[in-house]
């Protein structure tokens, strides 16, 4: 395999499941529809790499390259309805080991902020996922979706406390002793 060829790869393996996340906060996909996309957003960048400027942080071009590719997908594809139910056919997540009662609570308190941001608006879990999860920072964030930096810190402080507000609304179940 040649440096190219190589260097690909590395791309491929580093930004893939990432890509395969973002793709799928753009709009209801089914899985493969998103690991479609997620390849060619990525193959579509490396043919845009001599547009990178290596003075500046790769994710936010990146993300901004995969955005636009996206959006563009998303407008050229045919209106469908889907008959697919949500959650349907996705895996199960793994079942709880038997476990101390901490590690139960950590487990539930994750599943309740999964839920909650499950619920957001797409653009709002996009940029849930860019700076919360993979920590990029506001100015990255807004780079790579077109929103100043400082809606970008609005909208994050905005998003904690609506899962803040989600979370501690959700009835709390101890584990021990009740019915």
């Amino acid at each position: 395999m040649d440096d190219t060829g190589a260097s690909f790869e590395t791309l491929y393996r580093l930004w893939y499941a990432k890509m395969v996340l973002f793709a799928g906060t753009f709009a209801p996909l089914r899985a493969d529809e998103t690991e479609d996309l997620a390849h060619d957003a990525l193959v579509h960048a490396w043919y845009r790499m001599d547009r990178y400027d290596p003075e500046k942080p790769f994710a936010p071009w990146l993300y901004r390259v995969a955005r636009n590719f996206i959006l563009d997908y998303l407008r050229r594809r045919p209106r469908t309805v889907s008959l697919e139910v949500p959650g349907e056919g996705r895996p199960e997540p793994p079942a709880p080991e038997p476990d101390p009662e901490e590690l139960a609570v950590t487990r539930r308190m994750a599943a309740l902020v999964d839920e909650a941001v499950a619920r957001l608006d797409p653009s709002d879990r996009r940029i849930a996922m860019l700076v919360l999860r993979d920590g990029l920072t506001a100015r990255d964030a807004g780079a790579a979706l077109g929103m100043p930096a400082g809606t970008v810190r609005w909208r994050v402080s905005r998003i904690r406390a609506t899962v803040r507000r989600a979370v501690d609304s959700r009835p709390r179940r101890s584990g021990k002793g009740e019915a």
